[in-house]
């Protein structure tokens, strides 16, 4: 018995994009922009990808880097934090719950859940080791030179160099 190893011709792919009529004149990004994502928002809430693109101005820059919406479920936000973060959030879960419906003008999120995600602790984060001393600086204090010696010309003195040679935070 032989098989037939050959492929069917009648059986056609399904194509992974919609088909494109061709009008063979410029239309705006926009319009063709909806059929390419429509099958990725049925996987994921469009809501969520809305919420995720805006999150760090919702929540605020301190807790938008510490954490991140995983999953939106009926009226129930999922966050995903270290387990530090997650004590701090829920303690002001009101605070968020209501900036976020603000963002979307309306009730959608009713309560926050929490994942621990052990790759957004700050604690992990890599160590910088700090850069060796550079030569201090010191500079005359034209001002400072013509004062009498004792405490407060030193207290000046030592401010001044101290403010000359402190560290540059890093970036």
């Amino acid at each position: 018995m032989e098989e037939n190893l050959s492929p069917d011709k009648s059986k056609k792919r399904p194509s992974p994009l919609p088909q494109w009529k061709r009008h063979y004149v410029l239309s705006p990004l926009s319009t063709l922009i909806p059929p390419l994502v429509k099958p990725g928002f049925k996987k994921h809430s469009s809501s969520l990808a809305i919420l995720l693109a805006e999150w760090p101005e919702i929540i605020g820059h301190n807790y938008g880097f510490r954490c991140i919406p995983y999953r939106l479920t009926g009226s129930a936000l999922t966050l995903s934090c270290s387990g530090t973060t997650a004590m701090e959030l829920s303690h002001i879960s009101q605070t968020i719950i209501e900036r976020i419906n603000t963002f979307y003008g309306n009730n959608r999120v009713k309560s926050l859940r929490f994942v621990q995600n052990y790759s957004m602790d700050p604690s992990l984060s890599p160590i910088v080791e700090p850069s060796p001393p550079s030569e201090k600086k010191t500079i005359p204090l034209s001002q400072i030179e013509a004062m009498e010696e004792g405490p407060l010309k030193e207290a000046l003195s030592t401010l001044g160099n101290a403010l000359i040679n402190r560290r540059k935070p890093a970036p």
